[in-house]
C-alpha cells in the first residue's frame, strides 16, 4: 500500500519521464522528416565508429543490495533486491538502524522471514553489500532509487523499533 507521499512523489517523477518522452518523440519525429537523405550515410558511419562507443560508457547503472535475515538462533537466509539508478553505501547507512539493519516490508521488498515462525524470530534484516552492475538478476525486485530512499527516510524517522511487533 502507498503511503500519501509516495503517490505524489511518484505522480510527478513519472509525469517528468512521461513528458520528456513526449517531447523526444516529436522532436525526432520532425528530425526524420527534415534531413536529408546524403545526410543519412554519414550519419551511420559516425554513429559506428565513435557515438556508439560513448553509449556504452553512458551505459545504464543498476545498484545491487544483497540482505539477510538472521534469526537469533543464527539461521541465516540470504535475498537481493536492485534499484534502476546509482545509490552508494553511505547513502543509505544513516538511515539504517545502527547503520545495519531494516525492515524490508516499509521499503517495499521481500522479507526473508520463514513462513513457519518461532521464538528466535524478529522483523530486522541486514544489508550485507551494495554494488554496481549494468544488468539485473532475472526476476529481481526493481525499485526506482528516489522511491527507495524516500521510503527509507520515512521509516527511519517512524524509527525501527517502532516497525516492529518483536525484536
Amino acid at each position: 500500500m502507498l503511503l500519501q507521499g509516495e503517490l505524489s512523489f511518484l505522480s510527478v517523477h513519472f509525469a517528468g519521464t512521461y513528458q520528456n518522452k513526449l517531447t523526444t518523440r516529436a522532436n525526432s519525429a520532425h528530425f526524420e522528416k527534415s534531413r536529408p537523405r546524403e545526410a543519412e550515410s554519414e550519419m551511420n558511419s559516425k554513429f559506428s565508429s565513435g557515438y556508439a562507443n560513448e553509449l556504452k560508457e553512458t551505459a545504464r547503472q543498476f545498484t545491487k543490495i544483497e540482505y539477510l535475515y538472521r534469526d537469533y538462533g543464527n539461521w541465516k537466509f540470504w535475498g537481493e533486491f536492485w534499484l534502476d539508478g546509482t545509490v552508494k553505501l553511505h547513502d543509505i547507512k544513516p538511515y539504517l538502524l545502527d547503520e545495519v539493519s531494516f525492515v524490508p516490508r516499509e521499503l517495499g521488498i521481500p522479507s526473508l522471514i520463514p513462513e513457519k515462525i518461532n521464538e528466535d524470530d524478529h522483523w530486522l534484516h541486514e544489508v550485507v553489500a551494495v554494488s554496481l552492475d549494468d544488468r539485473p538478476a532475472d526476476n529481481a525486485t526493481i525499485l526506482p532509487p528516489e522511491l527507495f530512499l524516500f521510503r527509507l527516510r520515512a521509516a527511519h524517522a517512524k524509527g525501527w523499533y517502532n516497525l516492529c511487533p518483536w525484536v
